[in-house]
Order: structure tokens, then C-alpha cells, then sequence
């Protein structure tokens, strides 16, 4: 940046920041601007997590609304750059309730702005285009908190926006991709209930990326888009009791690692290439690890590669943390597959450590209290093996996380399964070790929450 550019950001001051960022900046400017904010927001000496999110939501939220100065054009460019440019470098470092909190901040200033300044038809669509990425993004999170019914809200309200505006302008490949996006959170919110629902939505999405590469073959950013497209896809087959024989996610996972091989030949020092390459290698990985246990090993090794360097360069990052944590856990499954029990052990405390980490910044992030019990159960059942007596605590851990949020009723399928898988390692410890006691409080809940469980899928 120039001298001037130092300067104001410098200063911390959100108006002044707010209208350099809503000049017509190139690439390169945008780049350098973005990471100067990126390193000020992540700046602990600066203010603590909630500081600095405050600010930003100041600089996003009140600036465009107390600005006059700012015309239509550049309200736009600011939006543009802070929601599709800057969140999703900076939203992995903060916790779920406060990136609730900022969007849905966001989506009612953008709501808003009509009331504020004039807008000419192109603006109204461009700003509807926001509060319809807005949208999305927030029904994506609430998915996490399981508040499906909020969240379907939400995506379809988004859904309305932008296919509307896709029918008035259908060459249109930013309306294209914003649409794209909106029908993979519906299908992300729909796996949990119906695969042939969550398939349709993911076809939908995958179709116009496909457009979108037909019309720029080249256009990096298109790949990568659908080669996650491709992982999706793969997902819901794997999950489908249809791809039995597993040749469909197969054939799904491979054409996103060839889209994310080439990717990263394109551009060798993009990190988010790496990224989407590391979760091809790990997809492949766990469709071998059944059938060839040596070979989803290689696999899981060369995402494990990615994401320990990602990690060491952004040790606070949720995000990098979180997809980490996913490679020790399957590192670990395949050497207990394969009966390397010390090996195992290793990798399954590697990712427990990671789990306490996130754990720690945000304990109320359903995700988190899952990965930890995850964590806890995989090495207590490896540890037990071994007649450990830390298996106990471990199981206990894992239990106690799963029932909390089970009583709670804001859960998914998968922490009854849990649950139960760490009551019946309790059932097995205490039935040998007599100075526990009797085993019969365990085999009462674990009826309890297969009971409910029967319910549910009911």
C-alpha cells in the first residue's frame, strides 16, 4: 500500500478505512488492503476477540449508514469487498455466535440501504445479490446449531433473491455462482433428512458450475467452486445406501482431485487450492480405507502434509484447526485398522489436542463438543485395548459431552450413536474393574437413548 493507504489504516479510523475501501481498487490493491485488515482484526494486542469484531461490524454495519459522502457504487464496493472478499479469510478466527451475530447485522444494513440512497435497477440487483449471499451464509450457520427450521428460512429467503434476479439476468456469473452457493447449503442442510433432497440440491449446484467453467475454462476461482461441488456429490453417495459398490463417490472425488491437481499447478502458492486439494486426497483416502488400509494411509498423508503447514502458519484458526483435527482422526482409524494400536494412540491424542484447542474457544459450538467427544471416545477404545486406565476417564468425557446436548434435544443422529458407543465402553470397563460399581446405570441410559434414537428415525 501507499504511504497515504498506511496511514489510514493505521489510524483504526472505520469512516476513513470505509471509503478507501470503496474506491475502484484493482486486484492487487484489494489483496494487499484485505490482508492489512485481515492482520488487524487477528491482532490480539489491538482488543480482544469481541474488540475487534465490534469493529469490524462498526466499519460494515454503521459506516455506510452515517456516511453520506458514499455514493450507491461505493456502498456496493465496500459490501462486496468486506462480505465476499474478507469474511472468508478472517471468519474461521471467530466464534460461531459472534459470525451470527455480524450477518445478521450485515443482511438488515443491506436490507436497509434502499431507504438510505438512490439506486439505479443494476445497484438494486448487486445489493440484492448481498443480502442474498447475506442469507445464505447465515442459514449455512445456523445448520450448525441445528436450528434447521431458522435455517431453511433463511436459505430459502435467499433462494427468492437470487433466482429472481438470475431470471432477469441469466448470463449474469456472479448472480450464477451466488445461486450455485445458496442450493449447497440446501443440500448441506438436507443431508441430515433426506439424501435424495440433499442430491437434487447438489446436482443443481454442480450444473451451473459446470456453466460457469464452460464459459470461462480457465477462471480459477470456477474449478475450485466446482471441484467442491464434486465433493459434495461424492459425500451424499457415500452416504446413500444407493453407492453400495462406492463407484459413483469414487468417480466424484477423483474429478475434483483432478480439478484441484490442476488448480494448484495454476497457482502454487494459493492456499486455498492446497486446501480444497487436501480434502480430495482425504475423501479418497477414506473410500480405501475398508478395502486397502496401506493405501488410504498414502492418502490421508498427503492431506495431513497440507493442513500441518496450514495449521503452523494460522495456529488460531478454527477453520484450520478443525480440518487438522479430520486427518489425525482418520490417521488414526486406519492404523487401528490396520492393528498398529501405539501408532493409533498417537494420532488419536494428536487429535484430541487439536479438539480441546477448539473446544476452548468456543464451548458452546455444537461442532466442537462433538470433535471433542469424537476425540475422546476413538483413544479411550484404543487405550482400552490396551488395558489403559485412562480409557475410563475418556469414555466418561465422551459420554458426559453427548448426553448433555442429548438432553438438550440439539443434536443430530450422530451423538446418539456416540452416546451410546460411550456407554457401552463404560458397560465393558466397569463389568471387569468390580471398584466401579455396577454397570446397570449405564445399561439403563443406554436403553434410554436407543429408545429415543428409534423415535427420531421413526
Amino acid at each position: 500500500m501507499n504511504d497515504n493507504a498506511s496511514r489510514i489504516f493505521a489510524s483504526g479510523d472505520v469512516i476513513q478505512i470505509a471509503r478507501y475501501l470503496a474506491r475502484d481498487l484493482d486486484d492487487s490493491a484489494k489483496e494487499e488492503v484485505l490482508l492489512s485488515l485481515k492482520n488487524r482484526l487477528l491482532d490480539a494486542s489491538l482488543g480482544s476477540e469481541k474488540e475487534q469484531f465490534s469493529w469490524l461490524k462498526k466499519l460494515c454495519c454503521e459506516t455506510p449508514l452515517i456516511d453520506t459522502d458514499l455514493s450507491a457504487d461505493e456502498v456496493i464496493r465496500l459490501f462486496t469487498l468486506l462480505l465476499t472478499r474478507l469474511y472468508p479469510k478472517i471468519h474461521g478466527h471467530f466464534s460461531q455466535n459472534m459470525r451470527f451475530t455480524f450477518l445478521t447485522d450485515v443482511e438488515l444494513v443491506i436490507k436497509q440501504m434502499p431507504v438510505f440512497i438512490t439506486l439505479a435497477q443494476l445497484q438494486h440487483n448487486m445489493l440484492l445479490r448481498l443480502q442474498g449471499i447475506a442469507l445464505s451464509r447465515l442459514g449455512y450457520e445456523l445448520i450448525f446449531t441445528k436450528n434447521h427450521e431458522a435455517a431453511r428460512e433463511k436459505l430459502n429467503a435467499a433462494q427468492a433473491i437470487i433466482e429472481s434476479i438470475c431470471l432477469e439476468e441469466p448470463d449474469n456469473t456472479k448472480f450464477m455462482q451466488t445461486l450455485s452457493s445458496v442450493y449447497e447449503n440446501l443440500g448441506i442442510l438436507e443431508q441430515d433428512v433426506s439424501f435424495s433432497n440433499a442430491r437434487e440440491w447438489f446436482v443443481k449446484s454442480n450444473e451451473i458450475r459446470k456453466q460457469l467453467v464452460g464459459i470461462e475454462p480457465e477462471n480459477p476461482h470456477f474449478i475450485d467452486m466446482l471441484s467442491d461441488s464434486y465433493i459434495f456429490m461424492g459425500d451424499i453417495e457415500e452416504m446413500s445406501a444407493l453407492d453400495q459398490s462406492g463407484h459413483m463417490s469414487d468417480e466424484f472425488y477423483w474429478k475434483s482431485y483432478l480439478l484441484c491437481k490442476k488448480l494448484v499447478a495454476i497457482n502454487p502458492e494459493n492456499d486455498e487450492f492446497h486446501r480444497s486439494l487436501s480434502i480430495a486426497y482425504e475423501r479418497i483416502g477414506n473410500r480405501r480405507i475398508g478395502t486397502s488400509p496401506a493405501k488410504a494411509r498414502q492418502w490421508f498423508l498427503k492431506a495431513y502434509n497440507i493442513r500441518k503447514k496450514q495449521f503452523q502458519y494460522e495456529r488460531d484458526s478454527r477453520s484450520k484447526i478443525d480440518t487438522f483435527w479430520v486427518c489425525c482422526n482418520k490417521l488414526g482409524q486406519v492404523h487401528s485398522t490396520m492393528g498398529n494400536m501405539q501408532m493409533a494412540c498417537s494420532w488419536f491424542q494428536e487429535g484430541l489436542e487439536l479438539a480441546e484447542r477448539l473446544y476452548s474457544m468456543d464451548q458452546k459450538n455444537i461442532r466442537y463438543n462433538g470433535m471433542l467427544a469424537i476425540a475422546c471416545l476413538r483413544l479411550a477404545e484404543e487405550m482400552e485395548k490396551n488395558c489403559q486406565p485412562n480409557a475410563r476417564e475418556l469414555f466418561l468425557r465422551s459420554q458426559e459431552i453427548t448426553d448433555g446436548w442429548i438432553r438438550e434435544g440439539l443434536c443430530s443422529f450422530d451423538y446418539y450413536n456416540l452416546a451410546i458407543q460411550a456407554l457401552e465402553g463404560l458397560e465393558r470397563i466397569d463389568s471387569v474393574v468390580s471398584i466401579f460399581g455396577s454397570t446397570e446405570k449405564w445399561s439403563k441410559r443406554k436403553e434410554e437413548i436407543r429408545i429415543m434414537l428409534e423415535e427420531l428415525n421413526g
